[in-house]
């Protein structure tokens, strides 16, 4: 098992949604709970190789939208805020946890 194949099994194994983007906000890894998440929801442009600012920009979620820039531009290094995320069914609310990578 490689390094990549080993940081997958771990996040794989969160039930939480996990998703990892790059320095310019591309999708570069996701998790099990993630690509469920998607395909139930019928949201399949948040996989790999999406830019995820641009998903946040369409999806007028503004809040989280500057929170990852805040992360991504330096200007933070966590971010925690709550969103609604309705759908037709129901009425729903996320939690989204942003973290800077630590670098050695």
């Amino acid at each position: 098992m490689n390094i990549h194949q080993g940081i997958q099994s771990i996040i794989d194994s969160f039930h939480n949604q996990i998703v990892i983007v790059d320095k310019h906000g591309m999708i570069a890894v996701v998790n099990k709970a993630w690509e469920k998440f998607g395909l139930e929801s019928g949201q399949s442009r948040s996989t790999i190789g999406t830019n995820y600012l641009a998903v946040l920009h369409n999806e007028q979620n503004s809040e989280a939208l500057q929170a990852m820039l805040r992360i991504l531009n330096k200007r933070s290094s966590y971010e925690e805020l709550s969103y609604p995320c309705h759908s037709p069914n129901e009425e729903r609310w996320f939690q989204m946890v942003i973290g800077a990578a630590l670098k050695k």
